[in-house]
């Protein structure tokens, strides 16, 4: 039989209780259709809780402990995620990303990515024949236009806004907003392109092909920010409503309207509608042209999204299960099944799971013991909050690097200063003292994980 071909689809930001496999009541009526082909793993679990560093662990087979490869390099100094995994993917001198062992086997290898932080600017695109990005942004006049009301903003001093200045941002600012509309953002953000640009393309067999749609991510709702984090302004003033502290801030200053929020909560779901639209038409897209029998094809995420359901809204920094359990959907060549075992299913094992299915061999990645990571935030945040208890609280004990440990339906995460901060079994609270044997042997385990790391497991 001829090598099948590959396709890996990230859906980025995707969390897997949203999916009605996984026991959500999201509508996809394509993924139904589509499981049942395919074999839905029951408990996968990203390896880190956000982008960067999970997308490095899908293409090597390791965990950031090992790869080495964090969202943030320096306690003083941010450095950019494209500076970061340039010099990194250096230095895997002896270590072959996936694509570029599939391009060495003979594949066709292709990329495209709407997440710019694993494209090609980011060097993501390392052993792709073809790659292309399609930004959030993804139309030029917009990143033309947000220049312009930067540059406008700077130029027009509060002193200086006059009625003739103000009527020039506003016609800037509606003119950003007629584009948006045009384009369905935020609740499209690219995934009509991707699709499109498939669709009308042929491919040379065998092939590889891999897609980041970003969809299920922030933001969610006309004009909420989008990441990009000030500290000397921890919140964001917006025309919805007149503070909305993001993502990580959200900890600390909970005024995130329950109206808005839940608006949020309905997109999220719904943009998973809006995916499942997208996915259908790339699998008939597969049936029509008769290669999907012999198709292998990955759906996945790189982490979830927290919803405020512990107060804390977005990913990064936390290793709560909205953040780090997304789902794991594998359909093998001519459909074959099995019933994964009981255990647990590390995306770093994604790699192995595609080079033995390319020589027939279609594997369960199921592991009694898997872990997830996060290196925290090392921004110099030093009189980045006018509330000193609250910079307190965050630089000592929100953005520190944690561990999370699954084994036999337990759960712990301990942070670097060895404070236990979630230990559950079968998703409940329980108590350490309780289950002092049990403890100690997940203690054991992340011992051995995080190696000579300076990372304190316990007190």
């Amino acid at each position: 039989m001829d090598q099948p071909n590959i396709i890996f689809i990230v859906l980025d930001t995707l969390r897997k209780d949203v999916l009605p496999m996984y026991g959500g009541n999201a509508y996809t009526p394509n993924l139904d259709e589509f499981i049942k082909d395919s074999v839905v793993f029951p408990k996968p679990v990203a390896p880190y809780n956000s982008t960067v560093p999970s997308h490095l662990s899908f293409f090597t087979g390791m965990y950031a402990i090992e790869h080495g490869v964090h969202e943030y390099l320096s306690l003083n100094k941010y450095i950019g995620p494209e500076f970061m995994i340039f010099q990194k993917l250096s230095d895997f001198k002896n270590k072959k990303l996936i694509q570029e062992i599939l391009l060495n086997k003979g594949y066709n290898t292709i990329e495209f990515s709407a997440n710019s932080l694993v494209g090609s600017s980011t060097k993501f695109s390392k052993g792709f024949n073809y790659s292309e990005d399609i930004d959030m942004y993804y139309l030029d006049n917009i990143k033309d236009i947000k220049k312009i009301i930067s540059y406008e903003k700077n130029k027009i001093k509060l002193s200086k806004l006059n009625l003739k200045n103000f009527i020039k941002l506003y016609k800037i600012y509606r003119k950003v907003n007629f584009i948006r509309s045009y384009v369905n953002f935020p609740l499209i953000k690219g995934a009509d392109i991707i699709t499109n640009k498939i669709v009308n393309s042929s491919f040379n067999s065998p092939f590889y092909l891999f897609i980041n749609f970003m969809e299920m991510h922030e933001p969610y709702i006309k004009w909420e920010p989008m990441g990009k984090i000030r500290l000397k302004n921890y919140y964001y003033r917006v025309p919805n409503y007149s503070k909305l502290v993001y993502n990580h801030y959200d900890i600390l200053e909970n005024v995130i309207p329950n109206r808005i929020m839940n608006r949020i909560r309905n997109t999220y779901k719904n943009n998973v509608s809006n995916i499942d639209y997208y996915l259908g038409k790339l699998i008939k897209y597969l049936k029509e042209i008769k290669v999907f029998d012999n198709t292998l094809i990955i759906i996945t995420s790189d982490h979830g999204q927290a919803l405020k359901e512990k107060n804390y809204y977005g990913h990064g920094l936390f290793l709560y299960n909205e953040i780090i359990e997304v789902p794991l959907i594998v359909k093998f060549p001519n459909s074959f099944k099995f019933k994964p075992k009981d255990g647990y299913q590390s995306l770093v094992d994604l790699p192995t799971l595609i080079l033995n299915s390319i020589e027939g061999n279609y594997i369960d990645i199921t592991r009694e013991t898997v872990f997830s990571e996060s290196y925290g935030l090392d921004y110099n945040i030093d009189g980045s909050f006018k509330n000193k208890d609250k910079e307190e609280l965050f630089k000592n004990k929100i953005a520190i690097p944690r561990k999370a440990i699954y084994k036999k339906d337990y759960k712990l995460v301990v942070n670097m200063l060895g404070n236990i901060e979630e230990f559950l079994y079968k998703g409940k609270e329980i108590k350490p003292e309780d289950n002092k044997e049990v403890l100690e042997d997940l203690f054991n385990e992340l011992e051995i994980f995080k190696g000579t790391e300076k990372f304190v497991v316990r007190k």
